[in-house]
């Protein structure tokens, strides 16, 4: 195998200062044979052991420098090359919305996003159901307004009806205590004494009573 370039490390720089000439030269010769696959003349034993350490490191770089070429390092110069090069930018996408349909004359039938005509009705949202208040809570609410309605009497009425105002079911509980409050319904009853019976209208009443029974 023919070695494009040999490399002399600087480890060995000292070793080969330190030859004579002569072996200086038989240790580069043999590496320019070794790296073209040519015959290596003999050597002595000084440099037969420079040349064999010196070779194998050669042997051991290039090998190493053949893997990372493969793995995409330094024989890899895609990115390392242009190491400021710009990505291309793309440009923003608008998202649109489909629209089918048939036009015939001046009638338009248009079907917009997901498929609805434009003249369907919107769908329905979903309606909030309805939870029969507790007396505390209508006397919590009253107590907020200041009303005079009777919480207790408010919700036994209802209660009895089904919660229901007229046919229709009660959606809105305090819309009705305002109802109440309008048309002066549920107030707390007054406690006022029982009135008593006179000494006169109880004597007359005894006497109508006498005189009846007589006839």
């Amino acid at each position: 195998m023919i070695r494009k370039s040999v490399s002399v490390h600087s480890d060995f720089y000292a070793e080969l200062r330190n030859l004579s000439p002569e072996n200086r030269g038989a240790v580069l010769l043999a590496l320019l044979n070794w790296a073209e696959g040519a015959d290596i003349s003999p050597l002595n034993s000084e440099c037969a052991i420079l040349f064999r350490l010196m070779s194998a490191q050669m042997e051991r770089i290039s090998s190493a420098n053949s893997a990372n070429g493969q793995k995409g390092g330094r024989g890899n110069k895609s990115e390392k090359s242009e190491p400021f090069q710009k990505k291309p930018i793309k440009p923003p996408v608008t998202k649109t919305k489909a629209i089918t349909g048939t036009i015939t004359g001046t009638d338009t039938n248009l079907t917009e996003g997901i498929g609805r005509p434009a003249d369907a009705a919107p769908p329905r949202k979903n309606k909030k159901r309805f939870i029969e208040p507790t007396v505390e809570e209508v006397v919590e609410y009253c107590q907020e307004r200041g009303s005079s309605v009777d919480a207790q009497r408010f919700v036994a009425y209802y209660t009895s009806q089904g919660w229901r105002v007229g046919k229709n079911p009660m959606r809105d509980w305090q819309a009705a205590v305002k109802n109440w409050e309008k048309n002066d319904m549920g107030k707390q009853a007054r406690a006022s004494p029982a009135r008593q019976e006179s000494f006169a209208e109880r004597a007359r009443r005894i006497a109508r009573e006498e005189l009846h029974s007589d006839n």
